[in-house]
């Protein structure tokens, strides 16, 4: 919203040095000819987009990957994600940590959140739409692929959630056929915790995969 603009944009500008506090004077003092010299975007999306590109690689990378995952992940997900994009061999949540320092995430217990839902959209966006179902497709398969047999049920919702979001450039039948029984333990587990409506979605779902 404009309130996150206005702020995300001073904040910048204190990053920039054009905004600061002078102890002399007791006030805040800028620079009015290089902030309007400067290349500004116009609205909160262009600015978180500037914003990121100023990360690193694989922390850029990695507020990517969980901007997949929605408005927030937790450590036990997104422990399993990552192994195409960690270039120094460190996990996610230390790649996640920079973003919350930077002030685009914060986090409340194991779980980072976007500070904004603009900002989450913004990661987002920075993938480019022809890569994104391939992204999602990634992150289905890591998850299915790293986490032990015996504790996939704690992913199991999400993994399918990528997957189907990747379903469209799955090649091979047999992946296929994985994700159309993913599906049908999915709608299992979710008639188990009375969520009726997610439950019907998966398993027509893994009908229609099989059709």
């Amino acid at each position: 919203g404009n309130g996150l603009f206005v702020v995300q944009f001073l904040k910048s500008l204190c990053d920039e040095g054009l905004l600061t506090f002078s102890l002399l004077s007791k006030q805040w003092v800028w620079d009015v000819d290089a902030i309007m010299s400067r290349d500004m975007a116009d609205d909160v999306v262009g600015l978180m987009t500037m914003k990121m590109l100023k990360l690193d690689t694989n922390a850029l990378c990695g507020l990517k990957i969980a901007s997949c995952l929605g408005s927030q992940s937790d450590e036990s997900t997104i422990k399993y994600l990552g192994s195409e994009y960690e270039r120094s061999g460190i996990g996610m949540s230390p790649l996640l940590d920079v973003a919350v320092n930077e002030g685009l995430m914060f986090k409340v217990g194991t779980t980072y959140n976007f500070a904004h839902d603009d900002i989450q959209k913004a990661a987002y966006c920075m993938i480019p739409e022809a890569e994104r179902k391939y992204v999602h497709l990634q992150i289905g398969r890591e998850l299915c692929s790293r986490v032990q047999p015996n504790q996939l049920e704690t992913v199991l919702i999400i993994a399918v959630d990528q997957l189907f979001r990747g379903a469209d450039v799955i090649t091979s039948r047999d992946e296929v056929i994985r994700l159309a029984r993913l599906a049908l333990r999915a709608g299992d587990a979710a008639i188990a915790a009375s969520a009726f409506l997610p439950a019907s979605f998966y398993l027509l779902q893994a009908v229609g995969l099989l059709e």
